[in-house]
C-alpha cells in the first residue's frame, strides 16, 4: 500500500508540474511583444561603405535625449549633437548628427488625426504616390506596426526610413543608406512614453 501511495502522489506531482508549465506558456504568450524597430540591412555597396565606422560608434546610456512632445527618448551615440527644428503646426524636425564625420538621421513627427495602428505601404502611397519604397519590412512599436524601407530620390540620394505612427503623431526616421546601422543602433534604444 505504501508504495502504491508514492506512485499515485508521484503522479498527481507530475500532473501538477505540466499543468503548471502549461499555463505559464499560455500567460506568456498573451503578454504584447516587445518593441522591434529593427530591420534587415541593405546589402548593397553604397549602404556597407561606412560599415567599419559605424560599428565603433557607441550609443550613450548615460547621455539620453528626451522629447517631450510626442514624448519619447532615445541614447545619442557619443559625439553626436541633437537639434530640434519646428516645423510648424506641431510638427519637429530632430536632427541628431556628427559634425566631423557626417554620420547622422533625422527623426520628423507630426501630428496624425487618423486613429490606426498599422502603417502600410499602401497607406502611405496614398498620401505619397510618387515614394520609392523598396524592400519594406514590418516593424513594431509600442503595439503599433509600421514600415522600414529603402527609397531614393534626386535631391537625398538612397536613403533607409522608418515609420509609424503612434497615439496621434507619425514618426518619419530617415538617414542616408550608408549610415542606416547607425539608425538601427539608436533605434534599439528609441522608447515611446505616454
Amino acid at each position: 500500500m505504501n508504495k502504491k501511495h508514492i506512485l499515485i502522489s508521484s503522479i498527481i506531482a507530475v500532473l501538477v508540474l505540466v499543468s503548471i508549465i502549461f499555463f505559464i506558456k499560455e500567460d506568456s504568450s498573451s503578454v504584447p511583444a516587445k518593441d522591434d524597430l529593427t530591420f534587415e540591412l541593405d546589402k548593397s555597396e553604397e549602404a556597407t561603405s561606412r560599415i567599419d565606422e559605424i560599428e565603433k560608434v557607441v550609443v550613450n546610456n548615460e547621455d539620453i535625449f528626451v522629447n517631450e512632445k510626442p514624448n519619447f527618448s532615445f541614447q545619442k551615440p557619443k559625439g553626436f549633437t541633437v537639434g530640434e527644428v519646428d516645423e510648424g503646426e506641431g510638427s519637429k524636425s530632430i536632427i541628431v548628427q556628427n559634425k566631423n564625420t557626417g554620420l547622422g538621421f533625422q527623426i520628423f513627427t507630426s501630428p496624425f488625426d487618423e486613429d490606426i495602428t498599422v502603417l502600410t505601404e499602401d497607406r502611405i502611397k496614398q498620401d505619397l504616390p510618387a515614394l520609392i519604397i523598396d524592400k519594406p519590412q514590418k516593424i513594431q512599436v509600442s503595439g503599433s506596426e509600421g514600415l522600414a524601407f529603402v527609397s531614393q530620390n534626386q535631391s537625398f540620394g538612397k536613403s533607409r526610413e522608418v515609420w509609424f505612427v503612434y497615439n496621434g503623431f507619425l514618426y518619419q526616421m530617415s538617414t542616408y543608406i550608408e549610415s542606416e546601422l547607425l539608425l538601427q543602433k539608436v533605434l534599439e534604444t528609441f522608447e515611446i512614453h505616454l
